[in-house]
């Protein structure tokens, strides 16, 4: 009923939609926050051992992941990299977050600037996932593949499986890297569904198991 009547109340008032979304993100970064301190904080969490940290690796390399090409900037500079840390956050508010290195060039490009895209590549796409892990330097990427750009400077891939544009609303430091939450605010999707795929450091494509 409260939702019912917020919703037909948004309709008639935008405002009130926008000042709800805005109040859920300040709780969530309150509570992402709290979690944060409550584990010491960047500079004063406990260091893992190097047994620990070799057999985290090892997990993680052994999970499939979709590979995605995120990419940030404005007219004046843009940059892109690939990222298999992409995951979706709610449905409502539409978000996502992406985890990034603290000492990468897209780093500091999403620290300084508002809207951010993740390009959900296809399997036809191993050569330019490679481009932009580091294969080529940042700025003769670009030329590889059928980018286009938006009115705000945000490249995106035209033959990528989705492009899903986002509005950065929080970013949350923790240790290595940098939790970005973006705010859809567009999806572009392709006709078919055939997602590239990353698993112990080779890449893969999915195929369905048979029924029964």
């Amino acid at each position: 009923m409260v939702k019912a009547a917020l919703r037909n109340r948004g309709r008639e008032n935008p405002y009130l939609i926008w000042t709800l979304q805005q109040l859920y993100f300040q709780l969530l970064y309150v509570k992402l926050f709290k979690q944060y301190e409550k584990h010491g904080g960047r500079h004063m969490a406990a260091t893992p051992s190097g047994d620990v940290q070799v057999a985290f690796r090892q997990a993680m390399r052994s999970i499939a992941a979709t590979v995605s090409i995120i990419t940030a900037g404005d007219r004046e500079r843009g940059h892109g990299m690939t990222a298999t840390a992409v995951t979706s956050v709610s449905l409502d508010p539409a978000a996502l977050l992406v985890c990034i290195n603290n000492r990468t060039l897209l780093h500091h490009i999403m620290s300084s600037t508002e809207r951010f895209c993740v390009n959900v590549l296809a399997q036809e796409h191993q050569d330019l996932s490679a481009a932009f892990s580091g294969a080529v330097a940042p700025g003769e990427r670009f030329a590889l593949g059928d980018w286009a750009e938006t009115e705000e400077g945000i490249k995106h891939l035209a033959s990528a499986q989705a492009r899903i544009f986002c509005v950065k609303k929080l970013a949350v430091p923790f240790g290595t890297h940098t939790v970005f939450i973006g705010e859809v605010d567009d999806v572009q999707l392709s006709d078919r569904s055939a997602p590239l795929l990353y698993q112990n450091a080779t890449y893969c494509r999915s195929i369905p198991m048979a029924s029964g």
